[in-house]
């Protein structure tokens, strides 16, 4: 019972209409980011993935889940992700 109760939680926390990041409509399809607890959608992960401190982030999670950590809130959004974010989308 209390895992269903977390999983309606969690669907209901991520279904957001549009992304916490850029703002943009999701249309129903989010994820959370690696480096925070936003929820974003599809385009913005895209985007995130070629941060130069993905990969870090990706390994402190892994680190933090084998510790039985299961609640990491992420490394934070790096300070210059704007900046990269708006590099990455005149680059489309």
């Amino acid at each position: 019972m209390i895992n269903r109760f977390i999983l309606n939680d969690v669907k209901s926390n991520m279904n957001v209409k549009n992304c916490n990041r850029c703002s943009g409509e999701t249309k129903g399809k989010t994820i959370l980011s690696i480096f925070n607890e936003q929820v974003i959608c599809l385009e913005c992960k895209e985007t995130e993935k070629k941060h130069p401190k993905y990969d870090s982030a990706v390994q402190a999670e892994y680190e933090q889940v084998k510790k039985g950590n299961y609640n990491f809130e992420g490394i934070g959004l790096p300070d210059d992700y704007d900046n990269f974010m708006k590099s990455i989308k005149q680059k489309i």
